[in-house]
């Protein structure tokens, strides 16, 4: 499910780029997705098509000292973690690996020396039952 999050093919022929505007989404696994800045990539793939797919990454930030672990006095922790997404495009066909999943938008297909986006694609919509 998502609010925004509009895909585009930007660069031309020449230097092809997949750009999603900001928005809001929720993955399969119902992570809420914000991207809150326009991002692109530069179409690096060599598959006949592929997924543009926005996927829930957390991250450690603000490192901290880790004690009394085995002796080790130079082991580092982490105060938080952060929450964001990152945009990605994955070869089509089922995710081979857990970190390919995530909320696909769109999907572009070869056609000769170019990319075309496949109308056909629906993007999956995730039902929210209130009792």
């Amino acid at each position: 499910m998502a609010n925004g999050l509009t895909v585009s093919l930007t660069g031309g022929l020449s230097r092809p780029a997949i750009t999603v505007k900001p928005g809001v989404g929720i993955d399969p696994a119902g992570n809420e997705l914000e991207l809150d800045a326009e991002r692109s990539l530069s179409v690096g793939v060599k598959a006949r098509a592929f997924l543009v797919v926005l996927r829930y990454v957390d991250r450690p930030v603000e490192p901290v000292p880790s004690f009394g672990t085995g002796g080790d006095s130079d082991a580092t922790g982490f105060a938080r973690i952060e929450e964001d997404c990152e945009l990605v495009l994955v070869p089509d066909g089922p995710p081979r690996r857990r970190e390919d999943a995530g909320l696909s938008l769109a999907r572009y297909v070869r056609a000769g020396s170019t990319w075309q986006r496949d109308r056909a694609f629906k993007a999956a919509r995730v039902r929210v039952v209130l009792s």
